[in-house]
């Protein structure tokens, strides 16, 4: 069994390296991705349980915090350098995978939303533009916040 979980994390990290670190929650299902396989290798950045957390600390926490809405703040400054507009507000879940030193290791994202209508979805096209304008901005993006072991986090991100 410890083999089938390693050989499909290592498919995972060669999929994602080989084509993209940045790849959409409907995208990993039609590839065969498990992200719950992901979730073993990255430990989630903060828990309830703060035995279960990388950063266990109020301290550290609210660091984390401050960093993951800048981090948005500057992924949304990156869409607006690049005239990327949202025709209307557009609601996605995202959970980001960072290596120990930072550096966003994959992106994964969500659109398609049980509470959100089919008609606020974005059309495909605006979905892959979003894909590769965030592909870009993650390629040099470190995350200020470094931590001993990967850590991920999640969120539901609203777009203006």
């Amino acid at each position: 069994m410890k083999n089938i979980v390693l050989i499909m994390f290592l498919f995972i990290s060669f999929y994602c390296q080989s084509q993209q670190k940045v790849i959409s929650f409907d995208d990993a299902v039609k590839f065969g991705i498990d992200i719950k396989k992901f979730d073993e290798v990255y430990k989630s950045a903060v828990d309830n349980d703060t035995t279960k957390a990388v950063f266990k600390t109020v301290e550290d926490q609210e660091k984390l915090q401050n960093a993951y809405g800048k981090l948005l703040q500057d992924f949304n400054s990156f869409l607006a350098k690049n005239n990327f507009k949202w025709e209307k507000k557009t609601c996605c879940f995202q959970r980001i995978y960072f290596s120990p030193d930072g550096s966003i290791d994959y992106f994964i994202y969500n659109f398609n939303l049980k509470s959100v209508s089919q008609n606020d979805i974005p059309p495909l096209g605006k979905q892959e533009e979003f894909r590769k304008l965030l592909s870009q901005f993650i390629k040099d993006y470190t995350f200020p916040v470094k931590a001993n072991t990967p850590f991920a986090q999640c969120s539901p991100t609203s777009y203006q």
